[in-house]
């Protein structure tokens, strides 16, 4: 029995050995360097399983995310991303990278503080937008992932769905360093955040009436172009009327390409769904992606929120 029990345990151990990365999920991380001058690019560098997403988070003296990004190890759990050390951080930093419970850190210290004025030079002025008022700038053309500290989402049921969007760039905070999870979501928003997580291009994309001088026009027209969207009408789009739970049910379809369901689920306000939405929403609604409330209804005609629009793009995406 003695000697069984040992060949079972030798030939488990062979089979650990052969597949070392595969068996303990191990994470490494390598900085460029260990100290720098706020401002400076550092490289982040290391080994992973293969083919997996790796988180990177660079964290402040108290324990909050300044920095935040992903990359996917190649073939041979290879990864390295830059990032650039913001302006103002100083002190010691903690660079933490991996999935889930696997992670490894290395620590940076930031030597003195950018002395870049502010403006920098660079740039010239003389640029214009086709949005200047600074509120809708802050609603609208959400500044980048890493520039912003997502302080209002720890514990939100649909955190994970936040981050992993934030990771691919395809969403991102405020400049207050909030991401509003429970704000509602805009038509013109969430084609932008949808055509970013999915990376869809398109060689021509229609411009409708109503979204010639909008800052999502490039966004709206590539998914009318792949016929992920439609407008009102042939000239109306209505980029910034709140998307409803039908609308976002028939977008998410139509970019995932889902083939319409046999048996779907019945809510027990199923008749209030839109005629042009019904086989989305069916086809959403069983395959998981968008659920319905506790009390077994849809509610079709109400308006999403930014947390609802990450979990039901993160579904269809599968990550």
């Amino acid at each position: 029995m003695f000697k069984r029990s040992f060949s079972l345990l030798m030939a488990l151990l062979l089979v650990l050995s052969m597949f070392p990365a595969l068996a303990l999920g191990n994470v490494s991380c390598e900085l460029s360097a260990d100290a720098a001058k706020a401002g400076d690019s550092i490289r982040v560098s290391g080994t992973a399983d293969a083919d997996t997403w790796v988180s990177i988070k660079v964290l402040d003296s108290g324990k909050n995310i300044i920095v935040y990004d992903a990359v996917k190890s190649d073939s041979h759990g290879q990864y390295s991303a830059d990032f650039k050390i913001p302006s103002g951080a100083s002190g010691t930093l903690t660079v933490v990278a991996g999935y889930g419970e696997t992670v490894a850190s290395k620590t940076l210290r930031v030597t003195a503080p950018s002395t870049d004025s502010p403006g920098g030079g660079g740039g010239g002025g003389g640029g214009s937008s086709t949005t200047t008022d600074p509120i809708q700038v802050a609603e609208e053309e959400e500044p980048s992932a890493a520039a912003v500290v997502l302080n209002d989402i720890a514990g939100h049921w649909a955190q994970e769905s936040i981050e992993k969007l934030v990771a691919r760039g395809a969403i991102s905070g405020f400049p207050d360093g909030s991401f509003r999870p429970d704000q509602n979501i805009t038509r013109a928003q969430f084609v932008t955040v949808l055509v970013k997580a999915l990376g869809l291009e398109a060689a021509e994309g229609k411009v409708f009436a109503d979204t010639a001088g909008h800052w999502a026009r490039e966004s709206i027209g590539i998914a009318a172009a792949l016929k992920i969207v439609n407008g009102y009408s042939d000239n109306q789009f209505g980029p910034d009327d709140l998307i409803t739970r039908e609308q976002m049910a028939v977008m998410i379809v139509n970019a995932a390409g889902l083939s319409k369901v046999a048996d779907a689920k019945q809510f027990i306000d199923g008749d209030k769904i839109s005629s042009w939405a019904k086989d989305a929403v069916d086809t959403a609604s069983s395959k998981g992606i968008i659920t319905g409330y506790p009390d077994n209804s849809f509610r079709p005609q109400d308006h999403a929120t930014r947390a609802q629009a990450a979990a039901v793009i993160v579904r269809a995406l599968g990550i």
